[in-house]
Formats: C-alpha cells, structure tokens, sequence
C-alpha cells in the first residue's frame, strides 16, 4: 500500500465503512485519498485483516559469521579469484551470493585481492626522466 495508516485509522476506517459509510466520506474523515482507503478496505475483505503485508523483499546482509568466514577464506588463500572465493564461501556457509556482493564485502572490510605485493620503485635508474623545461624563467 503507497498510504501509509497506522493500525489505529486502519481500524477506524474498517468501522466506519461497517457503519454505511462511502469511501470518499471515510476519506475526509481520516484525511486520506479515496484510492488509499479504499485499498484498506480491499486489503482486509481478502485477507480478513488490517495489518500490513510484511515487506518480504531483501536479502540477509553481511553477518558476523559470514564475514568471519570470508576473512578466513581469503587467509587461507589470498590469490584466489573472486568467483572461487564465493563458491567457497558458499560451500563453507550455505550462503548464496553474487559476485558483486563478494567483491564489495571485501572492499568494505578491507580486503584488497591484489596478486603479488607491490614492488619498490627502482632506485638505481630513473624510469621516467623530468622533462627540460622551456622558455626564459624571467
């Protein structure tokens, strides 16, 4: 339902149209639309009440345990590619998730899945010489 009434004017609006009233005269007295009242009371004629449908979208986030378990399997081998680490992480936990959730975890606990460790510069040779620079400095 896009209105939002609280259970109070959801049951309010139930007795109102038990006591004869029309939809739009429920609507002014509750302050709501008429399309918005007359969704409560369509709402609690097919499902025999006037709670809300609970919002069954979304998936469980990153738990404790799961992030534990990734952690563990990322010591366990830190050169592993993203996709081995989510099917790990799957067989460990039972836990279905996509690659872009795995990647961005990792990213949020601080994981960096880079291959080798990054080298030093080279500091006998210059690698890239500063260029000459051109015109008069007056």
């Amino acid at each position: 339902m896009s209105e939002k009434f609280n259970r109070r004017t959801r049951r309010h609006i139930i007795k109102l149209y038990e006591d004869g009233k029309s939809t739009r005269e429920i609507a002014a007295a509750v302050g709501g639309s008429v399309s918005g009242v007359r969704r409560v009371r369509q709402h609690h004629r097919e499902r025999g009440t006037i709670e809300p449908l609970s919002h069954a979208g979304g998936h469980a986030g990153r738990t404790p345990a799961l992030e534990a378990a990734l952690r563990e399997l990322h010591e366990q081998q830190p050169d592993a590619y993203l996709h081995e680490l989510r099917d790990r992480l799957e067989e460990n936990t039972g836990v279905s998730k996509g690659l872009s959730t795995v990647g961005r975890w990792l990213l949020q606990m601080g994981i960096t899945r880079k291959k080798r460790p990054p080298t030093p510069p080279n500091s006998s040779v210059k690698t890239s010489p500063r260029p000459e620079p051109t015109g008069s400095t007056c």
